[in-house]
């Protein structure tokens, strides 16, 4: 004889199973971020990296300080970038692991201006790790938010750019996102990040630094031959 407790029992045995299935099948489906990681490729200069955060579950967040205070031509608005006492830029690489096609990871640059100057524009260009090609637009989704107002595809290549100024002891927040599995093909991989930051006027001093060095290096040079 079936007692009303053990119908019960049994309508629960066939609903809750289906109810949970349905229950299941609207639920979001997390997507597995990958794991990102800068490293600076000059530590011997004044500009650093402060400290990386990558709790969030697909941003990686870039604690970045610029202190040097020396200065190159820059094709880009007839400005001057802001570079090491090596003439080089705030370049970095990017290392990533276990991406998947169609996952979006955001960068988010958090930059202290602790130059002697205000910057009139900033740049973020996107190479491969040798430093030797800049990457193509049409190969990479990319977004751009935060100061980025626009993206240069100058030559078919990738150059955020944020007109502007960006004040001494400012920090701005710069943010681009990336299908990173899209830009090498592969789950792992590198790309190479440069940073640049524009002057319209260098200080006289450090343009003088380059000048002397360059002279000095020509006068060691005469004397050895």
């Amino acid at each position: 004889m079936t007692t009303l407790s053990s119908l019960h029992k049994g309508i629960g045995r066939a609903i809750f199973p289906g109810l949970f299935g349905l229950l299941l099948s609207f639920a979001p489906t997390v997507q597995a971020s990958p794991t990102i990681v800068i490293a600076d490729l000059d530590n011997a200069d004044a500009n650093t990296i402060t400290y990386q955060d990558n709790s969030l579950l697909t941003t990686l967040v870039v604690g970045e300080d610029y202190r040097e205070n020396y200065y190159k031509p820059y094709p880009s608005h007839g400005g001057y970038a802001v570079v090491n006492g090596s003439g080089q830029y705030f370049d970095k690489i990017l290392t990533y692991t276990g991406a998947a096609s169609g996952v979006t990871s955001t960068l988010q640059f958090l930059v202290t201006n602790n130059t002697p100057s205000s910057w009139s524009d900033y740049h973020i260009e996107l190479w491969d790790s040798g430093f030797s090609t800049k990457l193509a637009s049409s190969v990479i989704p990319l977004t751009a938010n935060d100061q980025f107002i626009s993206s240069q595809n100058v030559d078919g290549v990738v150059s955020f750019w944020a007109p502007g100024s960006h004040d001494v002891m400012e920090t701005g927040s710069y943010s681009i996102a990336a299908d990173l599995y899209a830009i090498n093909g592969a789950a792992d991989g590198s790309i190479g990040i440069r940073q640049v930051a524009t002057v319209p006027e260098p200080g006289t001093f450090a343009l003088l630094s380059f000048g002397l060095a360059g002279l000095l290096g020509y006068r060691r040079s005469k004397a050895v031959a």
